[in-house]
């Protein structure tokens, strides 16, 4: 009998301790990121998390060939049209295709960190190094990380772009506007060149906060 009053208090004194013993607090995890603009030599991105509540502030990792290149924090900022406050602003280095992964501060706590994703800056010092009547030839800076690039053509700027061509190298001529048909005289056209870089089944492309960071505009005359 006195073994099981001794073994009924035990057991007593062990639902109190875990009823009196404090509650430990997680801040939200990160569900999502994914880019919103990318500049030279700085990406911003939008982070989602679970649950609801104000975040404070950010930590950001950047990876390139594996290898971690860059840390740093980053306050909350405005998207660029405004409402939403959850985006970080990350350095990275220029000219090349990096990772990068986020935790967000959350009533005190850090979040765990979130996957890496790809982040594709702007192609540099693309021009056009040669044109003839019906062809033209464009150049580029190498991008360190990027698997190859992607030359795209439309009628109008905010028009239906068709990816002509691809190639891993550095420069490239191009015959035609849709891969097919060859350029009509006294027409204009728009030339821009993406750096893509393999990601799973697809590819993630470079984006940028302006357009005409991209772009040519051409136009073939009869000679």
């Amino acid at each position: 009998m006195k073994a099981l009053k001794r073994m009924v208090a035990f057991v007593l004194a062990a639902v109190l301790l875990v009823s009196f013993a404090p509650v430990q607090t997680q801040a939200a995890s990160v569900s999502k990121i994914s880019v919103d603009y990318i500049y030279t030599d700085a990406v911003d991105i939008k982070v989602e998390t679970e649950g609801s509540g104000t975040l404070q502030s950010f930590e950001y990792k950047v990876r390139s060939g594996g290898k971690i290149v860059k840390t740093g924090t980053s306050k909350v900022l405005q998207n660029q049209s405004g409402g939403s406050d959850r985006f970080c602003r990350a350095v990275i280095p220029k000219n090349t295709a990096v990772q990068v992964s986020v935790r967000a501060k959350k009533g005190g706590s850090w979040t765990a960190w979130s996957s890496y994703i790809w982040v594709v800056p702007k192609v540099e010092e693309a021009k056009l190094t040669s044109y003839t009547n019906k062809t033209f030839e464009i150049s580029w800076t190498k991008m360190k990380g990027a698997t190859d690039y992607a030359i795209c053509v439309a009628t109008s700027p905010k028009g239906k772009w068709k990816t002509v061509k691809t190639t891993k190298g550095r420069s490239i001529t191009i015959r035609t506007y849709d891969g097919k048909n060859a350029f009509k005289t006294g027409k204009w056209y728009y030339v821009r060149v993406l750096a893509r870089r393999k990601s799973g089944s697809g590819y993630v492309r470079s984006k940028g906060y302006k357009t005409g960071w991209y772009m040519f505009r051409v136009k073939f005359s009869k000679h």
